[in-house]
């Protein structure tokens, strides 16, 4: 079966991600985060998504998402960057990816504790201003908004207009 993927839109407008995925002849579009994705997915199937930037709000959680696809022996077809797993040699951008995540972390050194790169953290611009455009447009519940942005409760009411409702 093929699944689409798409991160909910910022704002208003088209969903651009939910037409190509249909057009690129998805069965299922799968929106709500990337939980609920893997969970739909079984061995064979192939995931579709419109970029990489939609598996995740940072290279490190899009990277982890496709190798997570790759761990349930599903193909990943990305379009914009034309990739697509089950028409070169088996496992070859899997194993890249793995490889990148392994210089990732070893960049932090030994007496980094996992997940935290040392110093302020910083937070994806984009994934910000959708995780406060799903939170303002009042059609999501908060722990969807987390999930599907990367983006923690605490920094989201952190970056809310005066007033945490939009309302200026």
């Amino acid at each position: 079966m093929r699944v689409g993927y798409c991160r909910p839109p910022a704002g208003h407008g088209p969903n651009k991600q939910r037409e190509a995925l249909e057009a690129a002849g998805c069965e299922l579009v799968v929106g709500s985060g990337i939980a609920s994705l893997l969970g739909s997915v079984d061995a064979g199937d192939v995931v579709v998504v419109a970029s990489l930037g939609a598996l995740g709000s940072t290279s490190a959680s899009a990277v982890r998402a496709a190798l997570e696809i790759g761990a349930k022996a599903a193909e990943l077809v990305v379009l914009d960057q034309g990739i697509d797993t089950s028409k070169e040699e088996h496992g070859a951008f899997f194993r890249h990816a793995a490889a990148i995540m392994g210089v990732d972390e070893g960049r932090k050194g030994p007496r980094a504790k996992p997940g935290h790169s040392g110093g302020k953290s910083k937070v994806d611009p984009s994934a910000l201003a959708n995780a406060i455009g799903m939170y303002q447009s009042g059609d999501y519940k908060l722990s969807e908004i987390t999930s599907a942005t990367g983006i923690s409760r605490s920094t989201l009411y952190r970056n809310l207009p005066k007033g945490g409702d939009g309302d200026g």
